[in-house]
């Protein structure tokens, strides 16, 4: 180990300046969490937000899928896989782009649509009540996502593009669907 003293560091070829003792910190796993979110959840919100909706498919409009969504406050995207605990990334959407409301379809009920250019998803709930909090949830965090986006600009947008790169990677080999048609650099 090398030595504290500054005449023992010169002679090692270490610079005087520079600190050979380093500070060792031990973060919590519930500060952690804390840290990774980038500011507090807009006012109302449930924290971890996900579960089992129903998507209707897009080439078979009489057929539904059951798949997992679940909003990452983090980077700021709405993702949904076809297993609960899935890497597996089917589509992750952006949610300073992406565009929330209730629909009525016949034969099927609780139903809301996400969109997001080129994207269109008609997804349904299990009940009125889940419908609701999905639709408030989401459209809280798209607000709070877009004022981001204003106040923050090129840093958010900077941040989100690496953030994401690892993530956008592995959808590409699975095939999956990422939606990137933004013109703030978005992925």
């Amino acid at each position: 180990m090398p030595s504290i003293y500054a005449s023992d560091r010169l002679s090692e070829g270490m610079p005087a300046e520079e600190p050979v003792l380093r500070t060792l910190v031990t973060v919590k796993r519930e500060d952690a969490s804390v840290w990774a979110r980038d500011g507090p959840l807009p006012e109302g919100a449930e924290e971890g937000m996900s579960g089992w909706l129903l998507k209707q498919h897009q080439r078979v409009p009489g057929k539904w899928g059951k798949r997992w969504f679940s909003i990452d406050d983090r980077k700021g995207r709405l993702n949904y896989t076809h297993r609960e605990g899935s890497r597996k990334v089917r589509a992750s959407i952006p949610l300073q782009e992406l565009s929330v409301s209730t629909t009525e379809l016949s034969g099927h009920g609780h139903c809301f649509v996400v969109s997001c250019s080129p994207l269109r998803l008609v997804l349904s709930a299990w009940s009125e009540a889940d419908q609701t909090r999905w639709v408030r949830n989401l459209q809280l965090r798209v607000d709070i996502w877009k004022e981001k986006v204003l106040a923050e600009g090129p840093r958010v947008a900077h941040v989100l593009e690496f953030d994401c790169a690892s993530d956008i990677s592995d959808e590409s080999k699975d095939s999956s669907v990422s939606v990137s048609q933004s013109p703030t650099g978005f992925r």
